[in-house]
């Protein structure tokens, strides 16, 4: 029998950085299929915040679970469409879902005053290369105002 999922196949993950996604997937086929993850086309392996464990429940037909955990998400390297192939006699099945792990953006690239005049300063600079997984919908400039020691908003750019 081709191997299956259960469910109607993977989903789209979207999470914070440093915190836990999981993939939990029921499927089946006979004989038992073999189970492979990968993320971004590279076969996953276990290690200190990745855990992959199959469990079985004895029914009619043999029922198998999936499940990989990664816990502490990190943007650079979890983030990437995952992937789940099965494998056995009866054929083979894939299934894939993306994951976006959220972070903070990099800082705008070649920032550089245009012009400068006793009352104002004109500024200019390119987006950063990684927006933190969302696109970047404004900037907030500020300034330090040297006589009170504070950060002071003085535009917004939408």
């Amino acid at each position: 029998m081709k191997p299956f999922l259960k469910q109607p196949g993977m989903y789209d993950i979207e999470i914070k950085k440093g915190r836990t996604f999981r993939y939990d997937l029921w499927f089946g086929g006979e004989p038992p299929p073999t189970v492979t993850w990968e993320r971004n086309g590279i076969v996953l392996k276990p290690d200190d915040r990745v855990s992959m464990e199959i469990f079985a429940k004895k029914t009619v037909y043999c029922e198998r679970n999936t499940v990989v955990t990664v816990t502490k998400a990190e943007r650079a390297v979890d983030t990437g469409k995952y992937k789940i192939r099965l494998v056995c006699e009866g054929g083979n099945f894939e299934a894939t879902g993306f994951v976006n792990v959220l972070d903070v953006p990099e800082r705008p690239k070649n920032l550089r005053p245009e012009e400068v005049r006793a009352e104002h300063i004109k500024l200019s600079w390119q987006a950063p290369d990684d927006d933190g997984g969302t696109p970047i919908s404004g900037y907030v400039l500020r300034m330090m105002d040297l006589e009170y020691g504070n950060w002071i908003t003085v535009a917004e750019v939408f």
